[in-house]
């Protein structure tokens, strides 16, 4: 059998957007910050304001309306 062949692994660090932190192993020898997560993802929370914000979200709205009806 082959020696070395998996690359080494080290213990990271994940802090999410709400301070939490676990422990996961990884390749990467840094430890991460997310700025996106189910705490604050809108795909996870029931809050539209950050989806249809910006020009992109207002012209979205321009052309096919609120969906708030449904």
């Amino acid at each position: 059998m082959k020696k070395n062949l998996h690359p080494e692994t080290h213990e990271n660090q994940v802090t999410f957007t709400n301070g939490e932190k676990i422990v996961i192993f990884s390749t990467v020898k840094k430890d991460l910050i997310l700025a996106r997560d189910l705490f604050n993802h809108t795909a996870w929370t029931k809050s539209r304001t950050e989806v249809l914000s910006g020009q992109a979200g207002n012209n979205f709205q321009k052309r096919f309306g609120d969906f708030g009806s449904f």
